[in-house]
C-alpha cells in the first residue's frame, strides 16, 4: 500500500503500449520465405506511480524491416535488414535502471544480416 494515498501501487511495472504491426509475406520463383514488415509502438504515459518512481512521458517508436531467401550456388542465402527508433525519438523507458541519471534509450538503430546454410 502506499502509505500517502491509501491505494495498493505495484512497483516498477511496465507502462501500458500497443504495437501496430502491418507484415506481408511472399514467395516468387527465386525468392523463398520473403517478408516486410512496418510497426509502430505505441508507450502510453506513466503516471500511476510509487513513492520510488517518478513519471514517464509515452512515445512512438517506428521500426521497419525486410528479408527474404533464396538458393545461390547450391546453398541456402538469407538476407534481412531492419531499423528501429526511425523517426529517431528522443525518450526513456520507465523501467530503465539509467532513468534517474537522464541517460536516454538507444536511438535509431539499424541492422544488417546474412545467413548461408550449406
Amino acid at each position: 500500500m502506499d502509505e500517502f494515498s491509501g491505494r495498493l501501487v505495484v512497483h516498477f511495472l511496465n507502462l501500458l503500449y500497443i504495437n501496430y504491426p502491418i507484415i506481408s509475406d511472399c514467395a516468387t520463383k527465386n525468392l523463398d520465405k520473403g517478408y516486410a514488415f512496418v510497426k509502430l509502438s505505441t508507450t502510453f504515459n506513466q503516471n500511476r506511480i510509487s513513492n520510488f518512481e517518478t513519471p514517464t512521458d509515452g512515445y512512438n517508436l517506428l521500426s521497419a524491416g525486410l528479408g527474404s531467401s533464396f538458393i545461390f550456388n547450391k546453398a541456402k542465402l538469407g538476407i534481412h535488414m531492419s531499423g528501429t527508433n526511425l523517426l529517431d525519438k528522443t525518450y526513456i523507458s520507465h523501467l530503465s535502471r539509467l532513468k534517474p541519471e537522464g541517460i536516454y534509450n538507444i536511438g535509431r538503430n539499424f541492422n544488417l544480416g546474412v545467413s548461408i546454410q550449406l
